[in-house]
């Protein structure tokens, strides 16, 4: 069966593949670095808020740079 929903918004216009592979990266990014968890507080500076810091650089590392 085709899926006849329609998105509330259109697509964003992305011109190359590392466009578009960047746009992943930085909603990946966004997700990796929101720490808003109902019942739960950060702690600036413990494993979590190292590893989680860790896991952004190392995505940040995979965005294609410029030509």
């Amino acid at each position: 069966m085709a899926d006849t929903r329609t998105p509330s918004c259109p697509p964003p216009f992305f011109s190359s593949d590392k466009e578009i592979w960047n746009a992943a990266l930085r909603a990946a990014i966004k997700v990796l670095s929101d720490h808003q968890v109902r019942g739960r507080e950060w702690v600036p500076g413990s494993f979590w808020d190292t590893l989680t810091n860790e896991m952004v650089a190392r995505v940040h590392a995979l965005k294609k740079t410029e030509d």
